[in-house]
């Protein structure tokens, strides 16, 4: 789900029409919370996973009554974000409304990963972000990088620094060429040894918590 076309970053391989500022036309944080009654009314919530994103989702207007209108209708959900505004305050939140998985972007290291995103800093951000999600213990919990040269290059140094972050249960390196936007992505279908090594390292089950009042669910496990 699309909440917000809204961005704090300008990346160059970015597959959304995002910007600094949400579109006009968006549905309000009460037409979300009121779509999500309505499923609930409608449909087997325990058959569904949602998954939240944007643009930046973290970004969206109102987004503490999008997610209430979630775990109220206990549906299972997850997040992927950049990470640039995700510290332990807002993740404890995101918690506390039943957040049971989290998809963060790192591409390469910091002179690849703020070029591709657009936005110096970008790289520490997430780094932490990375850092406070392992010791948070979600259900699942993974790591996405956007193949380019620049980033392809500093896959073995990222493969160390797995071991320091402890990303767990999986990080997922899909690949494919960003060449900036507007430009044709092509699948590459591969992925470096020693990132797969750090991968399968990093597979061992993660403790399970319980936010205020939401019971956390294991999700399925995505496939490498």
């Amino acid at each position: 789900m699309e909440i917000t076309q809204r961005c704090n970053l300008a990346c160059l391989h970015c597959g959304s029409d995002c910007g600094s500022q949400p579109r006009a036309d968006e549905l309000s944080p009460d037409e979300w919370a009121a779509f999500f009654d309505t499923l609930g009314r409608r449909v087997d919530t325990s058959r569904l996973v949602m998954v939240v994103t944007g643009g930046e989702p973290l970004c969206a207007p109102g987004l503490d009554v999008i997610l209430a209108g979630l775990a109220r209708n206990r549906l299972a959900w997850g997040m992927v974000s950049n990470g640039w505004a995700l510290d332990p305050v807002k993740l404890n939140r995101l918690v506390d409304h039943g957040l049971q998985s989290l998809t963060l972007s790192l591409d390469g290291l910091r002179d690849s990963h703020d070029w591709l995103r657009g936005r110096s800093g970008s790289f520490d951000r997430v780094v932490a972000a990375i850092a406070a999600t392992a010791q948070a213990g979600l259900p699942f919990f993974d790591v996405v990088t956007a193949r380019t040269r620049a980033t392809w290059k500093s896959c073995r140094r990222c493969a160390a620094c797995w071991e320091n972050w402890v990303c767990r249960p999986g990080v997922c390196f899909p690949s494919f060429r960003a060449a900036g936007a507007g430009q044709p992505r092509r699948p590459t279908g591969r992925r470096p040894a020693a990132l797969a090594s750090a991968m399968d390292r990093r597979r061992a089950p993660a403790p399970r918590p319980t936010g205020a009042g939401v019971e956390l669910r294991r999700l399925p496990a995505r496939p490498p």
